[in-house]
């Protein structure tokens, strides 16, 4: 699997080239992923984004990181 790092000076962000050609954006702090879902889980997402009043992305961390056992103690409950 060979990456390959595309730089953007003015930003200081860093692009890679997943195994399938796929993008990640690398900031400081955050890696940018994009993900397809069935719809039946994208819907789950949804509603569970508007249930807790979040942004779906606070929501898939969430769910990463429970599935994964990760903990964060940063002081923020919405956004880890």
């Amino acid at each position: 699997m060979t990456r390959h790092p595309r730089a953007d000076a003015q930003s200081g962000k860093k692009d890679l080239l997943g195994p399938q050609g796929g993008s990640t954006t690398v900031t400081e702090n955050r890696v940018r992923k994009t993900l397809f879902l069935d719809k039946e889980t994208a819907e789950a997402i949804r509603h569970a984004a508007r249930r807790t009043r979040q942004p779906e992305a606070v929501v898939i961390r969430k769910i990463l990181n429970e599935h994964f056992g990760i903990s964060f103690d940063k002081g923020s409950s919405s956004d880890p």
